[in-house]
């Protein structure tokens, strides 16, 4: 099953515009782990955008400037703590593996910045503009630099051979968004078939959940990519975003610049229109605007599937069951006793009602 970490040196997180890209990322993507650096300079907010953001588990350097979210699924523990980097021991559920992430801030100091470059060498390279920064100017004044890259060692890379980093379009911030896709498994065709499998035993409503889960995770992956015109436009906009990037990046002029604005102003209308799909989605009639994809949000939504769960069932008898393996017994008779015939029939009056279509030879 194949997740995604993302990475972002955002600077601006308390302006609105890169708080929406965040959490809209987020949605469509729900990211295992989000790392932000340089976030804000009043480290308190860490737990309301914690609950904004919807992810479960927040982690912060000694220096403030690296966060790092968790999602419902990974766990963690901090193992090194510094001013330029933090280093976790995660396990994720899903993929069912342990993993050791290091998220790095350089220092600006040369000398403290050899003591980190000693210890990365491999470079996982990346999909996108080669650029990860652009001071936002044109001609002359304008920079671009890759200043935010993802490396990783041998080891992990036998784990997870399929791993791709993407540089995202900059919107939000004049860093890109460093997306990175992990799998500890090759993909492989003919994946509902597959879907259905599960390596464990249980009673068969515990077997059947566990399959609607894996069902609708693929479901999920299949309508993400095929459904709906605003999420193709949304798509269609970025690469299009893409290719204007790389035409200023070789040609930073002004009218170059000025097309790279034009469709930035049409992807951020696509993306409000994407916010009201939400919002419908949710079956709320309100939607706070500043608290999208809120705490509250996502509590919502758990709670509606909360109460489709069965926890008791009443029987023939009129018995109420609370034990799972009898609930799934007493299902099992039900839906049995539906489709079987205690009994041989002997009358077939209601055969003269229809037609005969073979005549007597």
């Amino acid at each position: 099953m194949m997740n995604k970490l993302l990475l972002w040196n955002i600077r601006s997180v308390n302006t609105q515009q890169s708080f929406e890209r965040l959490t809209n990322l987020n949605r469509r993507n729900r990211y295992s782990i989000i790392g932000l650096m340089e976030p804000f300079e009043d480290a308190e907010q860490v737990e309301i955008f914690r609950r904004k953001l919807g992810m479960e588990t927040t982690f912060v350097n000694i220096s403030g400037k690296i966060w790092l979210f968790l999602s419902e699924d990974v766990q963690g523990s901090v193992e090194i703590d510094n001013e330029q980097l933090i280093t976790l021991k995660l396990f994720h559920q899903i993929l069912n593996c342990n993993i050791v992430l290091t998220v790095v801030y350089a220092s600006c100091d040369v000398g403290e910045r050899r003591m980190l470059w000693d210890s990365i060498s491999q470079d996982l390279g990346y999909v996108g503009s080669t650029y990860t920064r652009w001071n936002g100017r044109a001609e002359e004044a304008c920079i671009f630099k890759r200043l935010d890259k993802m490396v990783c060692n041998d080891k992990l890379l036998d784990v997870m051979p399929t791993m791709k980093v993407t540089h995202l379009i900059k919107k939000g911030s004049d860093h890109s968004p460093l997306e990175l896709e992990f799998s500890t498994t090759t993909q492989f065709p003919g994946g509902y078939q597959a879907t259905l499998c599960i390596d464990f035993g249980g009673n068969p409503f515990t077997e059947f959940h566990h399959k609607l889960k894996k069902v609708k995770n693929a479901l999920r992956i299949w309508s993400k990519n095929t459904d709906g015109n605003i999420f193709q436009q949304i798509a269609s906009l970025e690469e299009v975003i893409k290719v204007h990037e790389e035409q200023f990046e070789s040609s930073p002029i002004v009218q170059n610049r000025e097309r790279l604005h034009g469709v930035q102003a049409d992807l951020s209308r696509f993306l409000q229109l994407e916010e009201l799909f939400w919002k419908q989605k949710s079956g709320l009639t309100w939607f706070q605007d500043g608290d999208r994809n809120s705490k509250f949000f996502h509590t919502y939504v758990k709670g509606r599937r909360k109460k489709l769960r069965v926890d008791n069932i009443q029987d023939a008898n009129g018995n109420w069951l609370t034990n799972q393996e009898e609930i799934s017994q007493e299902a099992v008779r039900c839906y049995q006793k539906q489709f079987e015939e205690d009994r041989i029939p002997s009358k077939f009056g209601l055969l003269k009602n229809i037609p005969s279509l073979v005549t007597e030879v």
